[in-house]
């Protein structure tokens, strides 16, 4: 039977602010940017070293006031608590649908008087625990929203209550509409109050399979949003095209936007030919994306991971700063990705990329950050 040429759903970048290139700041030497040392304390999940506590995923990190740091794991639908030198202090949660329990993990926050708040996306439940026992004290059923979609995630938590991420779920009758993730602001009761940003879903390629049913390709060096709340109670979000990250209060007020200029990556003739099959795509993006992904620290610096040159072993981390200056650059080890920095130290997890992506172990890592030096950050390979 014949099976139509699958067609391409890219989620190309609208005339958003995030979107959109300005003339500021030529780049100066990478050589004039002042080196931060990232230096390891400590890893968990390297059973080769003889862990004991090893991980099926790491999804969701977060640190409490103390140091004392949470995370989240899918696989065995429990959160892990770990004292400021990584001992396992105890765990909580469990695979179910009841009170305190998790059908699926998808993040782990630190609130208010460091309560502890787990997204269950399977259930749309925001489970609250208490900061000292980690007993179970209540949940939030986050409720769906018609000009917005479902929620797939929460990302913060505010005074009036949860920054929720929502987007439509992909069917059959709507491939052809444009793909967006909104995050917003939502209260105690989890209702939507109001959106805080609205920017293009990741690029993918979605088609009908032989079977029938819905098949996901990833688009090579797709452009993705991302977002993060702060602790000082800002939405950070991008679209990694360019630099260009929007700063929203809660109240919906825009605070301003950190940018630079950046000297696109081009996708080399190899990384082409490796692509498998890719006239199915239509098109194929002739440069890398600006940065794979971002954070924000406990001062409000960006912190955004450079797209990687080939096969280089390592990535650039460049700190700005809310103007887009440069403030620090460091270098760490390609499969780490930071998910907290907080109090002097950074937080980050060896994972694989994507669902797709080949396994790796899953493993914590913790570094101390010491802004104040000049000589190159730890590059230890994972």
């Amino acid at each position: 039977m014949h099976v139509p040429r699958p067609a391409v759903f890219f989620l190309l970048c609208m005339s958003l602010p995030a979107c959109q290139r300005d003339g500021r700041d030529a780049r100066p030497s990478e050589e004039d940017y002042p080196r931060v040392v990232l230096s390891e304390i400590f890893r968990i999940g390297d059973e080769e070293a003889g862990d004991t506590v090893l991980f099926g995923g790491i999804d969701g990190l977060a640190v409490n006031a103390t140091g004392q740091f949470f995370v989240g794991d899918n696989s065995s639908k429990v959160i892990s608590v770990f004292s400021p030198d990584g001992v396992l202090m105890g765990t909580f949660g469990s695979p179910g649908n009841g009170p305190g329990e998790f059908g699926s993990i998808r993040s782990v926050l630190v609130g208010r008087n460091d309560s502890i708040y787990v997204f269950d996306s399977a259930r749309d439940v925001l489970s609250i625990f208490a900061p000292e026992t980690w007993a179970f004290e209540g949940s939030v059923k986050i409720v769906d929203n018609d000009s917005a979609g479902d929620p797939s995630n929460v990302i913060g938590i505010a005074d009036m209550g949860p920054i929720v991420q929502y987007q439509f779920h992909i069917s059959s009758g709507n491939l052809d509409q444009d793909r967006f993730v909104v995050t917003a602001q939502t209260n105690w009761a989890g209702t939507m109050v109001r959106s805080l940003a609205r920017l293009p879903d990741e690029e993918r390629l979605i088609f009908m399979s032989q079977e029938g049913g819905l098949a996901l390709r990833e688009v090579p060096f797709a452009r993705r949003p991302t977002a993060r709340f702060t602790p000082s109670g800002k939405l950070f979000s991008g679209w990694n095209e360019t630099i260009s990250i929007a700063i929203t209060s809660v109240d919906g007020e825009t605070l301003g936007s950190v940018q630079k200029n950046h000297a696109p990556i081009p996708v080399t003739a190899a990384e082409q030919d490796a692509i498998v099959n890719p006239d199915e795509f239509g098109s194929i993006h002739e440069v890398k994306p600006a940065y794979k992904t971002f954070i924000v620290d406990d001062k409000d610096q960006v912190w955004l991971k450079g797209e990687l040159q080939g096969e280089a072993p390592t990535a650039e981390w460049l700190i700005l700063d809310a103007s887009g200056k440069v403030v620090g650059r460091t270098e760490l080890p390609a499969k780490v990705t930071l998910r907290a920095i907080r109090s002097g130290r950074a937080y980050g997890s060896i994972e694989a990329e994507s669902f797709f992506a080949p396994s790796v172990i899953p493993r914590v890592v913790v570094y101390s950050v010491d802004m104040g030096h000049t000589t190159p950050g730890t590059t230890d390979t994972p």
